[in-house]
């Protein structure tokens, strides 16, 4: 608890852990909580595990979608798939709707939101959905 309270406060003041007791903290799901919290840039020392973890990475991914950049690439994979992960990422950068999965650039309501902001994104959509009359309209 009283790790977790200095994380709290500052989560610089994990560099003073000792080395021997790093991996436990890394691994504490609280700790990674709070220190993402402060900087999405923190992932990168969490136990692997919270690479898939929706709370943290949605966490980081609201400060900055480049979090997707450092995460292994299974993981990557995973949120590019993830319609919320998505829309979190396109919000912040509209190309990185290129970059979603497939199922999301069928998505219609995925398709939308990115259209809406700038048309030409009509182009990495998939073909069923540029048939949508309300995608098209958007765009």
């Amino acid at each position: 608890q009283i790790v977790l309270d200095a994380v709290n406060l500052n989560c610089k003041a994990l560099e003073y852990c000792p080395k021997e007791h790093q991996r436990f903290v890394w691994a504490t799901h609280d700790i990674v909580v709070s220190a993402v919290r402060q900087s999405w840039r923190n992932l990168q020392y969490a136990e692997r595990n919270y690479q898939y973890d929706r709370e943290i990475v949605l966490i980081a991914m609201k400060q900055d979608w480049h979090v997707l950049n450092i995460l292994n690439p299974d993981a990557a994979k995973l949120w590019w798939a993830d319609k919320e992960a998505v829309l979190c990422a396109v919000e912040q950068d509209l190309e990185n709707f290129s970059r979603a999965a497939e199922t999301l650039r069928d998505d219609p309501s995925v398709v939308v939101m990115a259209v809406t902001k700038r048309g030409n994104l009509l182009q990495h959509a998939l073909p069923g959905v540029c048939d949508n009359r309300e995608v098209v309209l958007s765009a």
